[in-house]
Formats: structure tokens, sequence, C-alpha cells
């Protein structure tokens, strides 16, 4: 199985137990940021896991998270809901629900309330389907 991480310090943390896919994580990015860099890259792959969002400030997270998933070209698509966000939180979980991908929340989060704890990045590999 091809896999893809993509997004933020969440997706390179998900990806240190996933290391047989290729990363697309960079910590503290922001979705336009991430869109700015990879903007004319498609992201195909089996799976591909995205977690955009938690470095999101106000404004056009839900035009940027869309033009993201327009760039991927996978059999199955996973959203990491950030759990520091709420307005990511809701434009991840509507556009993920236009293209009917899953999501996978965060349960855990360490002192910081953003970062999941090491067990959650673990357990957010495991239910975004990655191999561990």
């Amino acid at each position: 199985m091809s896999c893809i991480t993509a997004g933020d310090s969440i997706g390179d943390g998900i990806h240190h137990y996933a290391p047989a896919c290729t990363s697309m994580a960079h910590k503290g990015w922001s979705s336009a940021r991430w869109h700015r860099h990879y903007a004319k890259i498609t992201l195909s792959a089996d799976r591909v896991l995205i977690s955009l969002g938690s470095n999101d400030g106000r404004g056009d997270t839900a035009s940027q998270i869309a033009a993201i998933r327009k760039q991927v070209k996978a059999r199955q698509v996973v959203w990491v809901v950030p759990a520091c966000n709420p307005q990511a939180a809701m434009a991840v979980e509507a556009e993920a629900a236009r293209h009917g991908d899953a999501l996978v929340w965060i349960r855990h989060t360490g002192p910081d309330h953003v970062h999941p704890t090491m067990r959650e990045y673990r357990s957010l590999a495991k239910r975004g389907g990655l191999a561990i």
C-alpha cells in the first residue's frame, strides 16, 4: 500500500508511526503555507492522511482545505480533525463530508491541548489505516 502523511506537526508525528509512508508534513505549517508550497503537486497514493488546521488563524481555512483536497488522487483520504481550532475542525469535517473521506479525531492531547500524546499519535496512525 502506498501512503502519504501530509500537513503540520501532527501529521509529522503520525508519520513516525507510519515510516513506510511518504511524509509531506512540516512543523508549524498552516493550511495556506502548505498549499502555497505544494500547490503544483498531486498527492497520489492508495491512502493519504492529512492533518491541517491547527496552525490556522481566522480566515480562509475552508478554501485552503478545499484547494488541497483537489490535489488528492487516492483510494482513501483520511483527515485528522484539529483538537484546538474549532473553525478549522468544522472546515475539515465539511470538506471530508463533501468527498466521503474518513475522519479521525484527536482524543488525547498533551499539556498544550494541541498535540496528541505519544500513545495517541500511534492510535491516530492505526485509526488512519496506516501501517505501523
